[in-house]
Order: structure tokens, then C-alpha cells, then sequence
């Protein structure tokens, strides 16, 4: 066999177990337990998967949202917005508490993405975390930068808090 029939034998291989690895990782993340709620949000785990404004930690700590309007307000623009994010869906809502699932486009890895109205002091705690993997190379604070940047937009402020 000729040099190129290897090679593509080898990466045909290579590729294979990648995405088997893959798959079994996205099946083996079970749903967290350790999801926030009415009671606040956690801090995130010690791997660079995360990021949360309940988090002191610089390198996982993100600003809360500004929130100069009413909790039930902020609580349906925030689902508006999020249904705009591709391959999101809303998983509980109870109050000021929502959370949602963003899955990847390739191998549907589930990040899960939490809000907390506090609309007396004028924010939104926030947190998105992955389930799955050590590092999720920024995706996770990626996401909320944007959702921040949308919100603001829509309610005309100036930057974070």
C-alpha cells in the first residue's frame, strides 16, 4: 500500500476514536446537582469551565447584569433573548430563578446557564458552567458577554456593573 492509503487509514482511525470519545463524554455528564435556585447561585467548580458572578475567584468571577426594570420584566426579556441563542432551551423557571441548557453544535455537549433577579438591588446574578470536559476555551464567558451586550442594548445601558 502506498504511503497515502496509511495515512488516511491513520486518520480515519484517529478521527473515529475522537468522536467516540467525544459521544461517551456527552452521555456520561449527568444533570448537576449543584444548580443554584431561589437561594443563590454557586461559585464554580476549580475547573476553567465556568464563569459566575456569585464566584470571587478573578479567572471565573463575571459581573452581575444591570437590572433597572421589574423581576417579572427582566424575567421575560431574559427568556426572549436566550431563545435567541442557538440550540437553547428553557429547562426551569420559578420566579426570579431561570435556567436554561445551551448544547454544542457538534457534539450537543450541555452548558447550563443560570439567572438570578434580584430586581430590589438592580441585578441579575448569572452563571454558565459546562458539564462536561476540563476547559471549554471561553465559551462559557463568551456567551455571556454577548447575552450582557444584547441586554444592555435593549435597555440602553452604558456597560457592566
Amino acid at each position: 500500500m502506498s504511503l497515502w492509503v496509511h495515512v488516511l487509514i491513520v486518520a480515519s482511525i484517529s478521527l473515529a476514536s475522537f468522536c467516540a470519545i467525544m459521544l461517551t463524554l456527552r452521555t456520561v455528564s449527568p444533570h448537576p446537582a449543584h444548580l443554584g435556585g431561589l437561594g443563590g447561585l454557586h461559585a464554580c467548580s476549580n475547573m476553567p469551565n465556568a464563569v459566575s458572578s456569585a464566584d470571587p475567584r478573578p479567572s471565573f468571577h463575571i459581573a452581575p447584569l444591570e437590572c433597572p426594570i421589574s423581576e417579572e420584566s427582566a424575567s421575560n426579556l431574559l427568556v426572549i433573548l436566550m431563545a435567541g441563542q442557538p440550540r437553547t432551551m428553557l429547562v426551569h423557571r420559578d420566579g426570579p430563578y431561570l435556567h436554561f441548557e445551551c448544547r454544542s453544535l457538534i457534539f450537543r455537549f450541555i452548558d447550563d446557564v443560570e439567572f438570578l433577579i434580584d430586581a430590589p438591588h438592580g441585578l441579575i446574578e448569572i452563571r454558565s458552567a459546562s458539564r462536561a470536559g476540563h476547559s471549554d476555551i471561553g465559551v462559557n464567558r463568551a456567551r455571556m458577554e454577548r447575552l450582557r451586550q444584547q441586554w444592555n442594548d435593549l435597555l440602553k445601558i452604558k456597560g457592566p456593573a
